[in-house]
């Protein structure tokens, strides 16, 4: 979240019941992180923002219990608010709530807070005219570590099916045939069940251009999984399949922490991040 301003606008007295700051987080069937992510945000902005801010969670046509535990934190945290959209996008959701706010500055973060990082609100408080703030704590992106978790989950089944799939393949054909096979077959199944568990998407929308992302980081693990197994015919010739495992479990721990990064920024990332309006001619605000 970054905020451009070329005059300081004119702010209510610290303290007073005039919102300043409008931070909206719209989501879609994020039952999981949800509340650790408003929660993370709601206490960074207390900590760091002077001035009265509001944090608006835009649930967008969620089909999980994501409005139940927006609407449980918003009776229970006076900073918090919900507004519910009965048909799915983005965009239709960030101009409903901006539309409707009586905050000066409109901003919004995605629901894991990776958009913003480290939020700049002491620089977002010396351009609004208030004295420069202390160093900004950094805002930790709430839904890593529980993303982490599951995908670990599953990318140890995955690797155990992998191993399995390829020791029972290896019996009939070259290690390369193997590998690729047991590779494929799992990369697939690695990918649904990260699309829907570790990432929370569902439904058919964009399912295959996911497949087809998914694919391409496949095909970045079958490089170095069988650049490994090269490398090891070279260096031992001969080696049986033992060795072969041993070798793989390495090279598929390296392409498991590949995977992972381009799972949460390329294929289950949106794309599209929408500009912010701003209630002053001077001000420019964009997430």
């Amino acid at each position: 979240m970054s905020v451009d301003i070329d005059e300081p606008i004119s702010l209510p007295a610290t303290g007073s019941g005039r919102t300043v700051l409008d931070i909206v987080v719209p989501v879609y069937n994020e039952e999981r992180d949800l509340e650790p992510c408003i929660r993370t945000l709601r206490e960074h902005m207390l900590r760091t923002f002077p001035y009265r801010f509001r944090i608006t969670i835009a649930d967008n046509a969620s089909v999980d219990d994501t409005l139940v535990i927006a609407s449980r934190l918003t009776a229970e945290l006076p900073e918090v608010s919900v507004v519910r959209l009965e048909v799915k996008g983005r965009g239709r959701a960030l101009k409903t709530v901006w539309s409707a706010s009586d905050a000066q500055v409109l901003a919004y973060c995605d629901v894991d807070l990776s958009a913003v990082g480290a939020l700049p609100i002491c620089e977002l408080g010396s351009q609004l005219g208030h004295r420069r703030l202390q160093t900004p704590v950094a805002g930790p992106p709430a839904a890593m570590t529980s993303q982490l978790a599951r995908f670990a989950v599953i990318g140890f089944v995955s690797t155990v099916a992998y191993l399995v799939l390829y020791l029972a393949l290896r019996g009939s054909m070259a290690a390369p045939w193997a590998n690729l096979l047991a590779l494929l077959i799992c990369g697939v199944v690695n990918t649904t069940a990260n699309r829907r568990i570790t990432f929370g998407v569902r439904g058919r929308d964009r399912a295959a251009r996911h497949q087809s992302q998914g694919l391409v980081v496949f095909a970045l693990g079958l490089g170095l999984t069988s650049g490994a197994l090269g490398l090891l015919d070279m260096v031992a010739p001969g080696a049986g399949p033992m060795v072969e495992v041993t070798v793989l479990i390495l090279a598929n721990a390296v392409a498991t922490g590949l995977r992972f990064v381009l799972f949460r920024y390329w294929v289950f990332r949106a794309t599209t991040r929408p500009t912010a309006p701003t209630r002053a001619p001077s001000t420019q605000t964009a997430a």
